[in-house]
């Protein structure tokens, strides 16, 4: 596959903290060519589609290509926080359906 992206309904409380609603990811040999850009967005009419006014989406800080999608897909940084399973830097993004 060149990229998949996940979709969750709800969100549990984990995945408050460490994935949210949406997650994405493109395959190494196709980054660099706006897939994830298109996967995200059509990914985002789902969520509408199924009446998520707000989508959570967080990314590792260290994962500069995926926060610039999630930013060019509409997302607004709402809090940096450590990731509860290996410390490391997540950004939490909020996009208004």
């Amino acid at each position: 596959p060149v990229a998949r992206s996940s979709l969750r309904h709800w969100l549990t409380p984990a995945l408050e903290q460490q994935g949210g609603h949406i997650g994405f990811s493109v395959g190494p040999k196709f980054r660099g060519n706006c897939y994830s850009n298109i996967l995200l967005a059509e990914t985002l009419k789902k969520a509408k589609a199924m009446n998520i006014e707000r989508v959570l989406i967080t990314n590792h800080d260290d994962n500069e290509p995926a926060w610039k999608c999630v930013e060019h897909n509409g997302g607004l940084l709402v809090k940096k926080a450590p990731d509860p399973a290996d410390g490391h830097t997540l950004r939490y993004y909020q996009i208004t359906l």
